[in-house]
C-alpha cells in the first residue's frame, strides 16, 4: 500500500471524519433486459401507468404487447433490433432508465468496463479533499484509501461545503481498448458509479475514448437536488498532423470531467482524467494553489470557492484548455508568417528585377506550397476545436445558469453566491476568447489562403514566360529551317541530276556521243521500289505498331502457359 502524502492546505488542522462504511464489494446486479415493447419508464425515472386499450368487445388490455397483433408479430418485431447480448453488470442505477439503456446497447459501455486492460489492478490517484475545517491533496491514494474518502465525505451532515476530486492518470496501454488505461481499479470504478449514480456514458471518457461529442448536463432526480455535468476537451496540445495509421504510440490522452453535486448534502465529486505527461495536472494545481511539498500554505478564499461553486474546477480546466489554445494558435501564426515571409522577400526580389534562378525558384515555392499545406491543416483542426471549445463552454454555461443561478442562487450564503458568480464569470470569459480564436485562425486561414494564390500565380507565370520563350526561339529555328529549306530547294536538283548522270547507267564513246549501258534498267527498277518501300513503310507505320504488340503478347502467353506446365510436370 503506498504512503499517504498530506499536503496542509489551510493554516486550520484537518480532522478526518471516522469512516462510517467499509468498502463495499457486493456482487454486482444483473441489469434488466431491454424489452422496447415493456419500456415504462421516462427519461428521468419515473414509472408510467400502463396505457389502456380498448377492444371492440369491451375489454381492457394493458399488456405491454398490446401494439402487436399476434405472436409471430412481437417475436418478427423483436428481432429486428439485432442487439449483441452484453454481460450483466451494474455501474449506476440510472442503468433502470431508458437513456441509459440505450446507450449501454448502442455504445456498448460494459464491454468497456469487463476489459481488465482498461482499468489498473490498483488505484493510483491523487485526491483533493476540501471540508468546512480545511482541505488536503493526497497523493498515490489506493483503492481503500479512496473508498474511505468517499464514505467519510457522504456520511457527513454537517451542513457545510464539501469536496473531493480525484485526478485519474492516463497511461499507454496498447491492450486496452482506446490505448489508454485508467489509473482506477475496477472495483473502484464500479462503486463510484454506483454510490454517486454516474451516468454511462463517462465511462468511455474514463477509459481515454476520444469524445467528439457534446457535454452532459442533467438532473438526477426531479427536484433537481442531484445534478451532474462531464465533458471532454479538444486536445490543442496536438499541434501537428496525426495520422492514427502511422503513429505507433496511439492518439494524445484526452481531458475529461465529471462533476457530480448534491444540493442535500452539500458534497461536490470531481474525476478528472488526463495524461501525467501533460500540463494538465500541474496546471490545475497551481491555478488552485497547491505547492508540492511545502507546508503551511494558506489559500482558504480558493478552497472556499471550490466548495461553494460547483462548477469552479470546470471553469479552471476551461481556462487551462484556453491557455493550451493560445500556444496552438501561436504555433500556426510562427508557422504561418515564417512563409509570408519567404513569399514578401520573393515578390520584393522580383520587383527589383534581380536576376532569377528558375529553377532554384521554382523548389523554393515548391516548398512554400507544402508547408502551408500543413499549415492550412493545423489551422482547419484549430477552427474544429474552437468550435467545438465553444460548444462545450455554451452548454457549461448553460447548465451552470440553470442548476446554480436564479432561484438555485444560494442567497442565504453571500459569500457562496459572490463565489457562484465569479464562475459564471469566469465561463463566460471562457466562451468569449474562444469565439477570438476562432475568428484568429479564420483569419491565418484567410492570409495562408492569400500566400497560397500568389505563389500559384506567380508559378503559373513562370510557366507562361517559359513557353512564350520557347516559342520565340523555334520562331527563329523556324526561320532557320525555312532558309535550308531553300537552300535544299536550289542545289537538290542539280545534285540529282549530276548524280544520274555521272553513274555508270550513262556513258560517253570515244568520239563523245552519249549512250546508255544495262545498268540502266536495274537502276530504274531498283530506285522506284526502294522509294514506294520507303512510302509504304511511313503510311503504315501505326498499323505496324499494333501488329507488333499483338504478336509480342501473344507469344508472351503462350511462354508463360509453357513454364507453369513444365512447373506442374516437375511438381
Amino acid at each position: 500500500m503506498a504512503d499517504r502524502v498530506e499536503i496542509p492546505i489551510s493554516g486550520q488542522s484537518f480532522r478526518p471524519f471516522k469512516s462510517q462504511s467499509t468498502f463495499p464489494l457486493t456482487d454486482m446486479k444483473p441489469l434488466p433486459q431491454l424489452q422496447h415493447t415493456e419500456t415504462t419508464q421516462t427519461l428521468s425515472g419515473a414509472t408510467l401507468a400502463s396505457r389502456k386499450q380498448s377492444y371492440s368487445d369491451g375489454q381492457e388490455n394493458t399488456s405491454p404487447r398490446r401494439h402487436v397483433d399476434s405472436v409471430a408479430d412481437l417475436a418478427g418485431l423483436e428481432s429486428s433490433w439485432d442487439l449483441k447480448p452484453t454481460p450483466e453488470v451494474h455501474l449506476g442505477s440510472d442503468t433502470s432508465g431508458l437513456r441509459s439503456k440505450l446507450f449501454q446497447t448502442l455504445h456498448n459501455q460494459h464491454d468497456l468496463f469487463l476489459r481488465e486492460d482498461n482499468f489498473s489492478p490498483e488505484t493510483d490517484v491523487d485526491v483533493l479533499c476540501v471540508s468546512p475545517t480545511g482541505g488536503r491533496y493526497l497523493q498515490s491514494q489506493t483503492t481503500e484509501q479512496v473508498q474511505a474518502l468517499v464514505d467519510d465525505y457522504s456520511a457527513d451532515r454537517s451542513g457545510g461545503h464539501k469536496l473531493l476530486a480525484l485526478f485519474v492518470k492516463l497511461e499507454k496501454s496498447p491492450s486496452a481498448t482506446f490505448h489508454q488505461r485508467a489509473s482506477l481499479s475496477r472495483p473502484l470504478t464500479e462503486s463510484l458509479f454506483r454510490a454517486f449514480d454516474i451516468h454511462n456514458s463517462f465511462l468511455g471518457d474514463l477509459v481515454g475514448r476520444p469524445d467528439y461529442w457534446t457535454a452532459v448536463g442533467r438532473s438526477q432526480d426531479e427536484d433537481g437536488r442531484h445534478v451532474e455535468f462531464f465533458c471532454q476537451h479538444p486536445r490543442w496540445a496536438q499541434t501537428r498532423r496525426y495520422d492514427k495509421e502511422k503513429h505507433q504510440g496511439g492518439h494524445r490522452a484526452p481531458c475529461s470531467v465529471y462533476m457530480h453535486h448534491s444540493k442535500t448534502s452539500k458534497l461536490t465529486l470531481y474525476i478528472v482524467t488526463a495524461s501525467p505527461d501533460e500540463d494538465w495536472f500541474p496546471s490545475l494545481r497551481e491555478r488552485i494553489g497547491i505547492v508540492e511539498d511545502q507546508e503551511d500554505v494558506e489559500f482558504e478564499g480558493t478552497m472556499k470557492a471550490l466548495a461553494s461553486s460547483p462548477f469552479t474546477i470546470h471553469a479552471v480546466v476551461s481556462t487551462i484548455a484556453f491557455e493550451q489554445s493560445i500556444q496552438y494558435v501561436a504555433d500556426v501564426r510562427d508557422r504561418l508568417m515564417a512563409q509570408i515571409r519567404q513569399v514578401n522577400d520573393y515578390s520584393d526580389e522580383t520587383a527589383s528585377d534581380a536576376p532569377r534562378k528558375t529553377m532554384k525558384d521554382r523548389i523554393m515555392l515548391e516548398n512554400i506550397t507544402k508547408q502551408l499545406h500543413l499549415v492550412s491543416q493545423t489551422a482547419d483542426s484549430g477552427i474544429a476545436s474552437a468550435h467545438m471549445s465553444i460548444k462545450l463552454a455554451e452548454r457549461m454555461l448553460e447548465s451552470h445558469s440553470t442548476f446554480m443561478m436564479g432561484e438555485n442562487l444560494p442567497l442565504s450564503d453571500r459569500q457562496s453566491a459572490t463565489f457562484v458568480r465569479d464562475t459564471h464569470h469566469a465561463l463566460e470569459y471562457v466562451r468569449n476568447s474562444f469565439y477570438c480564436q476562432r475568428d484568429w485562425l479564420t483569419t491565418y486561414k484567410a492570409r495562408k489562403d492569400t500566400a497560397m494564390n500568389f505563389v500559384f500565380n506567380v508559378v503559373t507565370q513562370q510557366d507562361s514566360a517559359t513557353n512564350v520563350d520557347i516559342s520565340y526561339k523555334m520562331s527563329r529555328d523556324s526561320s532557320s529551317m525555312n532558309a535550308v529549306t531553300i537552300l535544299t530547294l536550289i542545289f537538290l536538283p542539280g545534285t540529282f541530276i549530276s548524280t544520274v548522270f555521272s553513274s555508270t547507267a550513262f556513258q560517253t564513246d570515244d568520239s563523245g556521243a552519249a549512250r546508255t549501258t544495262d545498268f540502266l534498267a536495274p537502276f530504274l527498277i531498283l530506285g522506284v521500289a526502294l522509294t514506294v518501300f520507303c512510302w509504304c513503310m511511313w503510311y503504315f507505320r501505326k498499323r505496324i505498331g499494333l501488329w507488333r504488340r499483338r504478336v509480342f503478347s501473344r507469344a508472351s502467353r503462350i511462354f508463360s502457359k509453357a513454364e507453369t506446365k513444365d512447373a506442374s510436370l516437375l511438381v
